[in-house]
Order: C-alpha cells, then sequence, then structure tokens
C-alpha cells in the first residue's frame, strides 16, 4: 500500500515568508519604495506610486509641461547600461525558498547543462553537500528540485556547490525560464550560422584541395587552400565552439566529464594538429575541427527548439495567472503582486482582466471563461458567493473577489507544480541508464586515448591515429541515452496537461499501460455528482420539512454531494439549518450528531436505511425520544402496541423506497427520538458521455462498479451503463480491500472515484484516478487527476500512456544500439570523424523526433 505525505509549499515566484515582496519601484527615479510608504498619483485611471513627494512634485511638472519623451530617452539610455544579475546573490534564491519547517525545498535553473552527464554531475555534487537530502533535475527543463535540512546548510552553499562545477544557478521563475529558453535557441542558432557559413565555404575549398591530393596541385596554391582552411575553420572552432571549450575547461577543472568534454577534445585536437601539420607542409584537417562544431551546434539547435515546443503547454499554464492584481483598501486602489496577496484580500477585476487567485465574488456579476482549466466551452454565470478560479478570463461585467488562498495553494499553481514533480520523477529504467551516463564519457575519453596509442604502437601513422581517436570522442552519444525517458515523459505529461488530466509521477505512465481492471466509484464518476432532491418520504408536508431541516443541519459543511443536495434543497425552502455539535462520520454509513432546535436537543442520524434503524433500535429508550414532537407521530399514549417505526422503517415507506433505487436513485433517512423520521429521493443522472468512455474502455480492460450507495441503486446505474459487475453498500475498508484482493490476484487496478471515502481504494490501486471536481483528500491521494471532469479522458490516457512507454522502449534501444555498433566502427576506421559528428548528432535528433511523436493521434485537445 502507498502512502503520500503532502505538504503546503509555496509555488514559484511566491516570495518567503520572511522577506518583503519586491514592489514595483518608483515612477519617476525607478528607486524602490521604502516599505510602508504609499506616495501616490492617480492619472486616469492608472495609480501610479513614487518614493517621495518630492519624485511625485518632479513628475508632476514634466507632465504638465509636456515633457515626458524625457522617460523614453532615460529609458533607452539604461537599457545600455550592465545589469546587475541578481541570480548572484544567495537572496535572490531565498525568495523562492518552499517551506518553513526542519526542512526547506528550493526549484533552481541551471544554465549550461548540455547532455544526461550534466544532469548526472549536478546530482552527485549536490547530494554530496552536507545536509541536502534530495536533489533531482530534470533535463528536458534544466531545472533541480532540491530539498535540505535547514540546521544543516543554507541556500548560499547549495548554489556555490552548483557554480563551483562550472554550471550557472538562477532562480526559476517561469517567465524568466521560457525567457532563459528562447535566448538560449537564438544564441544556438547565431553560433550555428555562423559555423555554417564558414563551414561550407572551407568545405568548397577543402574539395578543392582534396582532388589536388590525388591529380596533382602546385604547391603554392595547396599553401594558399590550407591557409583559408585555417582561417575559415577558426571561428567556427573558437566563436561557435566556445561554449563548448569553456563548458571542458571548468570541467576539467572540477574533475567533471560530459559531452562537451568529448566535442571540445575532438574538434580543438583535429584544429592544433592540424596546424601543426600546415607548419610541418603535411595533410590538413581543418575541415573536420569545423564540421564536427556544426553539425553538433545544428543538433543542439533542432534539440532546444523541440524542448521549447513541449514546455510551451506549461508555460501557457503558469501565463494563466497575472503577475499583479488590482487590491482594494478602503476607498483606495492599489497594484500588489499576485504572489504577495493573502485570504481575506478583495481584488478588482476588470472586464477582459483574468481572475488573479481562486477566491469568491463579493461584489456584481459577470460570466467567465474557463475553458483553459476545465474544459468548459461555454462561459460560467458567476454572481455573488460564486466561486471563481484563478486564471479564468472575466468577460462581461466588472466584479470584486475576496481572496481564498494564496498564490502556492491555487489550482493552476498546483497544477503546474504536480506536472513538474511528474517530469522529475525518474522510472526505473531511467535511474539506470543515469548511473550508466556517469561513467560514460571517462570510458569513452580513455578508449580513445587506447585506440591512438595502440594504433601508433602498431605502426600507423600519426594522422590516422588522431582521426580514429577524434572518430571515437565526437560518434559516442551520451546525450541520445539520457534523453531517451525524460523528453518522453515530458511529452506526455504535456500533452497529458493540454487535455485536461494531470499525472502526478513519470512511474505512473507505464503503470497506466499495465491496467487491465477499472474500478468505479458510482456517485460523481459514472453520475455527475449533484443530486437533486426528487421527493421526501414522510407523513405529511410538516413533517417533511421537519425532517429535512434536521438533515441539512448535520450536512451544512459536508463535502459529501448527497449532503450538499440535501442543503440545497433545505435552503431552497427557506428551511432553518440549526446548529449542531459533537458531529461524528461513520464512513460509508452516515453521520450523527447532536442538533439544537428552539423545542429541544436531539440525537440525529442521516445515512443508510441499516445506519439509521440501527439509531431507532439503540435510541428508544432515548431521554430526548419521550418529547413530543410537533412535526412527527406522537407516542403511543397507552403503550400497550409500539410504532412500528420505532424499530424498522414504515412498510409503506420502505417499499416506495426500493422501487426507486430499482429505479437507479438512492434514499437517504434521518432519524431521531427513537423513530425514522423521513426518506429523501436523491437523482443523479448517469454522465453523457459515459456509455461511449466505457465502450472504448471495455477494449482495455475488465470493468466493474464498487459503491457505498444501495446494491439496488448501484446494480440499476450498472446495468443501464451495461456493466455486469457491481457492488453497492461497500464502505472505504470495503473498497480497498477488493482492490487488494483483485492485485493479488495478479490484476493491475485502477480505482476510479472521487469522494473521502475513494481516498483509501485510490492509495490501494497500482492507478488511483480522481475526476475534477473530486474531494480534496480524493485529488491528493490520487495518480491521476481529471481536472477537465471528462470520463472519456481516461481511455484517450492509457491511450497516450501505451504509446509513450513504446516510445521510451524504442529510444533506449535506439541510444544503445547506436553506441554499441557506432563506437567499434570508429575504433577500427570506417568512419571519418566528420560522418561521426554527423551521426552523434542525428541519434540524439532521432530520439527527440520519435518522442515529439508522442499524442500524434490523439485528439485535438492533447496537441500541445
Amino acid at each position: 500500500m502507498r502512502t503520500r505525505r503532502t505538504r503546503r509549499v509555496r509555488a514559484p515566484g511566491e516570495p518567503a515568508a520572511s522577506l518583503p515582496a519586491k514592489a514595483d519601484p518608483c515612477h519617476h527615479c525607478h528607486e524602490p519604495i521604502p516599505r510602508g510608504l504609499d506616495v501616490v498619483r492617480e492619472q486616469g485611471e492608472q495609480t501610479l506610486r513614487f518614493c517621495c513627494t518630492g519624485c511625485r512634485a518632479v513628475y508632476a511638472f514634466i507632465h504638465a509641461e509636456g515633457l515626458e519623451s524625457f522617460y523614453a530617452k532615460r529609458s533607452a539610455s539604461e537599457a545600455e547600461r550592465p545589469r546587475f544579475d541578481e541570480a548572484d546573490s544567495a537572496y535572490a534564491f531565498e525568495a523562492y525558498v518552499r517551506g518553513d519547517g526542519e526542512e526547506r525545498e528550493l526549484d533552481v535553473a541551471i544554465d549550461g547543462i548540455h547532455c544526461a552527464s550534466c544532469v548526472w554531475l549536478n546530482e552527485k555534487v549536490l547530494l554530496k553537500t552536507e545536509g541536502v537530502r534530495y536533489a533531482r533535475v530534470n533535463y528536458a527543463t534544466h531545472v533541480a528540485t532540491i530539498r535540505w535540512a535547514a540546521d544543516e546548510t543554507d541556500v548560499g552553499t547549495i548554489v556555490a556547490r552548483i557554480r563551483s562545477t562550472g554550471y550557472s544557478p538562477k532562480p526559476n521563475v517561469v517567465s524568466e525560464r521560457s525567457a532563459s529558453r528562447q535566448s538560449e535557441s537564438r544564441e544556438l542558432l547565431i553560433r550555428f550560422g555562423t559555423a555554417a557559413f564558414f563551414a561550407s565555404q572551407l568545405m568548397m575549398y577543402t574539395a578543392a584541395l582534396y582532388a589536388g591530393y590525388f591529380e596533382g596541385i602546385s604547391a603554392a596554391t595547396r599553401r594558399v587552400f590550407e591557409l583559408l582552411g585555417l582561417g575559415l575553420s577558426a571561428p567556427v572552432v573558437f566563436y561557435s565552439g566556445g561554449p563548448f571549450i569553456r563548458s571542458a575547461l571548468r570541467g576539467l577543472r572540477a574533475r567533471r566529464f560530459d559531452m562537451d568534454v568529448l566535442i571540445a577534445v575532438g574538434s580543438v585536437s583535429a584544429y592544433v594538429y592540424s596546424v601543426a601539420q600546415l607548419l610541418r607542409g603535411r595533410e590538413v584537417y581543418f575541415d573536420t575541427a569545423a564540421m564536427i562544431v556544426a553539425l553538433v551546434l545544428l543538433g543542439r539547435y533542432i534539440e532546444s527548439v523541440a524542448k521549447n515546443k513541449a514546455s510551451r503547454a506549461m508555460d501557457l499554464l503558469a501565463e494563466l495567472l497575472p503577475a499583479q492584481a488590482t487590491r482594494l483598501s478602503g476607498d483606495r486602489r492599489e497594484l500588489v503582486a499576485v504572489s504577495a496577496l493573502q485570504p481575506g484580500d478583495r481584488l478588482l477585476v476588470k472586464v477582459g482582466e483574468r481572475v488573479p487567485l481562486d477566491g469568491f465574488v463579493v461584489k456584481g456579476e459577470t460570466e467567465v471563461d474557463v475553458s483553459h482549466l476545465t474544459g468548459e466551452s461555454r462561459p460560467v454565470h458567476r454572481e455573488c458567493g460564486a466561486e471563481v478560479i484563478g486564471g479564468s478570463l472575466n468577460m462581461v461585467g466588472v466584479i470584486e473577489v475576496e481572496v481564498s488562498v494564496v498564490l502556492a495553494d491555487s489550482k493552476v499553481s498546483r497544477i503546474a507544480k504536480a506536472v513538474e514533480e511528474a517530469q522529475l520523477h525518474k522510472p526505473r529504467l531511467q535511474r539506470a541508464a543515469d548511473a550508466l551516463v556517469g561513467v560514460f564519457v571517462p570510458a569513452v575519453l580513455t578508449l580513445s586515448v587506447l585506440t591512438a596509442v595502440t594504433l601508433v604502437a602498431l605502426g600507423e601513422g600519426p594522422g590516422e591515429a588522431l582521426l580514429r581517436a577524434i572518430s571515437v570522442l565526437v560518434i559516442s552519444c551520451p546525450c541520445a541515452l539520457g534523453l531517451a525517458t525524460p523528453l518522453a515523459v515530458m511529452v506526455f505529461s504535456t500533452r497529458a496537461t493540454a487535455g485536461g488530466v494531470l499525472v502526478r509521477s513519470g512511474e505512473t505512465i507505464d503503470a497506466l499501460a499495465r491496467v487491465n481492471r477499472i474500478v468505479f466509484d458510482k456517485t460523481g464518476t459514472l453520475t455527475e455528482g449533484r443530486p437533486e432532491l426528487l421527493e421526501v418520504l414522510a407523513d405529511d408536508s410538516p413533517a417533511s420539512d421537519a425532517a429535512l431541516s434536521m438533515a441539512a443541519s448535520l450536512e451544512v459543511d459536508s463535502e459529501h454531494s448527497i449532503g450538499r443536495a440535501l442543503v440545497r434543497g433545505a435552503r431552497e425552502r427557506a428551511l432553518p439549518l440549526w446548529p449542531h455539535g459533537g458531529l461524528k462520520v461513520a464512513a460509508g454509513r452516515g453521520v450523527e450528531a447532536t442538533v439544537e432546535r428552539d423545542d429541544g436537543t436531539f440525537e440525529v442520524r442521516v445515512g443508510s436505511r441499516g445506519f439509521v434503524t440501527e439509531d431507532a433500535r439503540a435510541t428508544r429508550n432515548d431521554p430526548h425520544g419521550s418529547k413530543p414532537d410537533p412535526h412527527g407521530s406522537k407516542p403511543d399514549p397507552h403503550g400497550s402496541k409500539p410504532d412500528p417505526r420505532e424499530s424498522t422503517l414504515d412498510p409503506d415507506w420502505d417499499q416506495r423506497a426500493k422501487v426507486y433505487e430499482a429505479g437507479g436513485d438512492s434514499v437517504v433517512w434521518v432519524a431521531w427520538g427513537g423513530r425514522c423520521r423521513a426518506g429523501f429521493v436523491l437523482r443523479d443522472t448517469v454522465r453523457a458521455e459515459a456509455p461511449t468512455a466505457l465502450k472504448a474502455l471495455r477494449a482495455r480492460a475488465q470493468l466493474e462498479v464498487l459503491s457505498g450507495d444501495d446494491p439496488a441503486t448501484t446494480q440499476a446505474v450498472a446495468a443501464r451503463l451495461g456493466l455486469s459487475e457491481a457492488t453497492g453498500g461497500a464502505s472505504p475498508l470495503d473498497k480497498a480491500q477488493r482492490v487488494r484482493a483483485l492485485q493479488a490476484s495478479g490484476c493491475s487496478v485502477m480505482m476510479v472515484g472521487d469522494g473521502i471515502n475513494d481516498a483509501p481504494a485510490l492509495s490501494e490501486a497500482a492507478v488511483g484516478v480522481s475526476m475534477g471536481r473530486g474531494t480534496e483528500i480524493a485529488m491528493e491521494t490520487a495518480d491521476v487527476v481529471i481536472v477537465r471532469d471528462d470520463l472519456s479522458r481516461l481511455e484517450e490516457l492509457m491511450r497516450l500512456a501505451s504509446e509513450t512507454r513504446s516510445v521510451i522502449w524504442q529510444n533506449l534501444f535506439w541510444a544503445l544500439f547506436y553506441n554499441v555498433v557506432a563506437i567499434p566502427l570508429a575504433v577500427v576506421g570506417i568512419l571519418h570523424p566528420i560522418v561521426a559528428a554527423g551521426a552523434m548528432a542525428a541519434s540524439s535528433l532521432l530520439v527527440v523526433l520519435n518522442s515529439l511523436r508522442i499524442g500524434s493521434l490523439a485528439g485535438s485537445a492533447w496537441r500541445v
């Protein structure tokens, strides 16, 4: 049985509790505004903030005299100044630390990661840092998640450790991370363009030079072509290939070996050896040095573009929340960072703006677009008291919203964080591949040196020995091995997120692909989960109202769909909701509490038939049972014959209830004072997409229904959906035991539910799935959350998981097969270094392009 520990963490971009949020700078001088100072100027609908009254007065003068061009000129000159890199300060990272107890956590974007060896090295260095408990680097996004003991180390030490290995750590801010990726792609494109231009010119002269070697060429002409090769290859090796060289030097100083070391050693060796050969008047290999760099840069650029595309869905999700919000403080409006908002803050949301954080409408009414969050295609009406989700677009009217959560707890932030954690979680195959990558580069370097030494010892010329050694260096490809799984997992998770499904772990992919048995809860899973009160089985109308008032009083704080239906019914009839105390929940059966009504205090039970009749038997002698009830049946004054409802249900009510249950409706009972007072008939419609979804799922797995509802009701709903296996009256423990028994028999079980009662079974299953409108505990326990609350997503998700697992196996097979075959070919001299460089780039590209195929056959909703 799996257990999952949950704790509150702040989202990327939310300041630490011990540090003030960064305020907007002064509108005039751009200096920071002192904490607590509020010097403002209203200009139209805009509120301008200043650091002092002097700056406000100067701004007023400039504005009055029409001299606003001063600010444009100043901005232009400021843009040319070197900007202080905030990431150089440990303080910049402190603002993004999560947790305030003994253990802290931080996401760090690491610049300079180019291959799987970089990932392996950073993880090893971090894990060897005293106090660090956990370190995982996502190769696809270059983001490290680090967890440490607060009393053993600090942020500054951790950041310094990353820098000591030659990498550049930065705070993991989504907008900055996206900009950093775009900047990296642009730089790669510029360097590749430069390399391609000079290398193409070089190859023309090299072709003429090679022809001259065979057909004859004058010494002067040969010398000119060789000098041209020297000049044309220099910018390729030392400018375009500069990042490889710098990274290799930093790595060697830190005693780390990655792909950049192989590329730098190969290209620089070819260049330096060619210079020596030029001085001695022998054959040169400038073309080899240049083409190695050009081809590797081409592969890196295409890989960068592919990663950006795969990450785009996550960027779009994060961009749903605005950076700033208009907060209302009395009659004052102020523009504040969303990360600084707290529950209870009141916000103004204008037409066309996005709701900054989850909350409730406290003034006005509107329609909001929630299509990006829930998949609801039509605008949703929201009025006072209605909940609004952060990121939803206000379309009609101006509203005021009271914030209910901090940024980290918003729905968008939680989805984004869960997706990132899923991408960080390494499947078993990837962990094995990472262990191999850790020794791969040193082994290749050793093999390259041995190749050269052995060939020279066997009488081969140094030129041939060098070419083979370089071929060994550049043809090896740990990148393909490192990319095989994380890129596929990243594409899967972004495709799933785009399709409205949240998958919490990379290992869930394999479990989804193996599922052969699916167990469904009924209410809220196969049905809409919004039952409506259809009828009250009671003596008369006053008794009906009294019973509903009592039952709703117990359920007023309930998250269960039936409890909510009873409360809605009571409010629609304007019935009083009485205070209650001592609430006890009998999981899967009902609730009981003491209700204080004007005419007395009553022990009340609401729940299943067995639960309330048990109450009737247990409370026949209850002192409250002797009290006359103005809306119920009076006790028999003669005491000669007890009312049958003192121990059982009224036979007429019971018969009518069974008819409803046989038709798929649910009946909930209420009892107090030793009597069952009424039954509530609730009708919950079957989901529109359920028949089609279940038909598709039957082709993949056996299906059954397991519900806490009445057995007759459960059977009726299952029969309506064509399911032959259905069990009702199951408690939470019954559900968990059923899942455990199925898995013990060899089944790989998926449990699909939405309520607190489903949490044990969700945790027990190989894959737990919660519907998007499910309770918090169900969604926290589940491995998969169907955010868009559409059951048809389940089969599409399983198909996507099967496709992803196949792609991972294909990627790993290709990466291993390529290296096992290609390196020996380089050793024996069959592959020239230029061909080797092209093959290495092609190997990584094949893995990238194969991963991008994931989801290409799925519906448009799954495409990024």
